[in-house]
Order: structure tokens, then C-alpha cells, then sequence
């Protein structure tokens, strides 16, 4: 199925994948290794984010880029999966983290580690959070990719959810 929709979408169409933590550590290597061809985006939450261990292993096994966050809710289990090279993308939740004032601590510390934050929500916030929180660093929504800077915002182009770009205010 992976396979058909990879073919049916543009090449560049960046196609990324959520197991909602539902896989074994083996079974989601082998699903990572299998996932590789089709170049996704990420996986998201393979296995449940407290296997720490478990998911560096899976990032040294694939090339398949890892993500989870949605279920980590504080800095300190964060900075775990980061100091463990657990993780490519964070996708801590501001609603579920302790808002943009934490979600600005986690920004900063993914940022020491040269690791993107794409906030999980179902709401608005979550949208605002990223670029608030992430000042500076590279915020990816939709397929479009921008940096921002403090001030006002503008809604970028593309299909999907847009991402607030932020400009100083003069």
C-alpha cells in the first residue's frame, strides 16, 4: 500500500507515517529497512517513546528519519531521547507539555542538538508555538520549509496546514 501511494503522489511529496507506538522493536526495524526505498519524512512513534534504548537502535538500524514527542511531556524525557541520538524530529505538544513557555526550553535544547521541532496539537497553538518557541530555528509544515525571525507573521503557501512565518516589525 506504502508502495501505491508513493507512486501515485509527486516524487518530491514528502510522505510520513505514524505507528501510534503499536510496533516491537523488531518489527519496526524491519518495517524502517523496508520503508527506506520510498524515502518518508519520518516515522512517527514506533514504539513508545519511554524505549529510549529501543529507539536508538532503530535510528543506528534504518535511514528511515525517527520522530516522537507527542507522548513525551516533559524537557526531561526530551533531553533523554536527545542524548541518546534517539530521535531526527521532536514532536513535543504544547497543549500536553506544559505550553509555549516550556515548549520554548524544549526548542532550546533540541536546538543544542541540531534537531528539528514540528509541535504536535490539534489546535491553533500548536501552529503559533513552533516558530515562537523555535526562534531561529528551521520550522517544517506542509511541504514548505522556512526560518523565522521575531515580529509579525505571514501564512506560507502550499497544501496542508499552513506554517507562520514570523518578520521583525519595524
Amino acid at each position: 500500500m506504502v508502495t501505491a501511494v508513493r507512486e501515485a503522489v509527486d516524487p518530491n511529496y514528502k510522505l510520513m507515517f505514524d505507528a501510534f507506538m503499536g510496533w516491537d522493536r523488531n518489527y519496526a526495524t524491519r518495517m524502517l529497512q523496508a520503508l527506506e526505498p520510498l524515502t518518508p519524512m519520518w516515522m512517527e512513534e514506533p514504539i513508545p517513546p519511554e524505549r529510549v534504548g529501543e529507539f536508538a537502535q532503530l535510528r543506528a538500524f534504518s535511514r528511515t528519519p525517527i520522530a516522537t514527542g507527542e507522548h513525551v511531556y516533559t524537557r526531561w524525557q526530551t533531553k533523554e531521547l536527545l542524548v541518546q541520538g534517539a530521535v531526527d524530529s521532536l514532536q513535543n505538544d504544547p497543549d500536553w507539555t506544559g505550553g509555549i513557555s516550556e515548549l520554548v526550553k524544549i526548542c532550546a535544547l533540541a536546538s543544542s542538538f541540531e534537531v528539528q521541532v514540528v509541535a504536535h496539537g490539534h489546535s491553533l497553538l500548536a501552529a503559533i508555538a513552533t516558530p515562537v518557541a523555535g526562534r531561529g530555528s528551521t520550522i517544517r509544515c506542509s511541504s514548505h520549509e522556512t526560518r523565522p525571525a521575531a515580529g509579525r507573521g505571514d501564512v506560507a503557501p502550499g497544501p496542508g496546514l499552513p506554517c507562520i512565518r514570523l518578520r521583525a516589525v519595524s
